[in-house]
């Protein structure tokens, strides 16, 4: 563990005041804290004070209703993260020599396509390892490579390699990206259209999932159509809003199968195929650490690779044959 200024005095202090400080200091906002720690916001704000008053330090400023890290607020954040890594590696160690499993995961998810698979497999390894916390939050791509490096989460779902840190990637299931429209456009009684028809139409963009747009320009420019070219009906943050616009008749957009099949299995939108084009399939990346893995990390790792995590992923994740 480095040697800090801060160490003397941070070794005496509750490790659940650090917790809620580390919580506020991702959220800047303490009743995002509370919520995401099951706690109220006075309660929050308490614990915070509580921790300035024995380091002797201020740790958030206000401004407006966020709060955000002093100097020596941002000093103290690693090293409130190696306090909080290192229980947690006690306890599992702990655990471990009793043939038992604690601790703590905290999942990123770089793409709401996480939303339609890991609930299913959390709660299978949960029935499996109850006394093991998961937590999953929102974040971006480069939010995710960052908090992995610092070791501020454990797992990020991802769309994206990244070469920064010494990071794994372990492919988690394949996404694919289908043309779709609604139940009442004219080309509903076709099978297939043609390239040069997509010109045609209104297209509704998601501005959230750049990965999506990139290998869906690549995708056009193999029949020589640029994304840009796309008549655009709209643009709008979300793949929720964008297949609710299609079902409305809005336009035609490209969008993952997956999250587009509760929407097809109820018949109110339908996939068209573009003659001649190639599918449009990304993969989906468990991304994570080695360094200082716990036993709780490896085990979900291990049960994500092992035959009840692949039949899950297989059912849920609607994971496309090959051509």
């Amino acid at each position: 563990m480095n040697h800090h200024p801060f160490m003397a005095k941070i070794q005496i202090v509750d490790v659940g005041k650090l917790q809620v400080f580390l919580a506020a200091a991702e959220t800047e906002n303490f009743s995002a804290a509370a919520r995401r720690l099951g706690l109220s916001q006075p309660a929050i704000s308490f614990r915070i004070q509580s921790l300035e008053a024995e380091l002797k330090v201020k740790l958030f400023e206000r401004i407006g209703k966020r709060v955000v890290l002093t100097g020596a607020g941002r000093e103290l954040l690693p090293l409130a993260h190696e306090l909080i890594n290192l229980g947690e590696s006690i306890v599992a160690t702990v655990g471990a020599s009793q043939d038992t499993v604690n601790g703590q995961l905290h999942i990123g998810c770089g793409t709401s396509l996480a939303k339609h698979v890991l609930p299913h497999l959390i709660g299978a390894f949960s029935k499996h390892y109850p006394l093991v916390r998961v937590n999953c939050e929102e974040m971006s791509h480069q939010a995710i490579v960052d908090k992995l490096i610092k070791h501020e989460i454990h797992f990020g779902i991802i769309t994206q390699l990244s070469k920064r840190g010494k990071i794994y990637f372990d492919p988690l299931f394949t996404d694919e990206l289908v043309l779709v429209i609604s139940a009442s456009h004219p080309w509903a009684a076709r099978g297939q259209v043609l390239p040069t028809e997509l010109r045609q139409q209104n297209w509704i963009l998601s501005d959230a999932d750049l990965a999506a747009n990139s290998l869906l320009s690549v995708g056009l420019k193999t029949h020589g159509i640029a994304l840009e070219e796309l008549r655009g009906g709209m643009r709008l943050g979300d793949t929720e809003s964008v297949l609710t616009a299609v079902e409305a008749g809005q336009g035609v957009a490209f969008v993952s199968r997956l999250a587009a099949q509760q929407n097809l299995e109820l018949g109110r939108i339908q996939v068209i195929q573009v003659e001649g084009m190639l599918p449009l399939r990304r993969e989906i990346y468990l991304a994570y650490c080695k360094k200082g893995e716990t036993r709780a990390q490896s085990l979900f790792r291990k049960f994500i690779q092992a035959a009840e995590g692949q039949s899950l992923i297989a059912k849920f994740a609607l994971v496309p044959q090959e051509d």
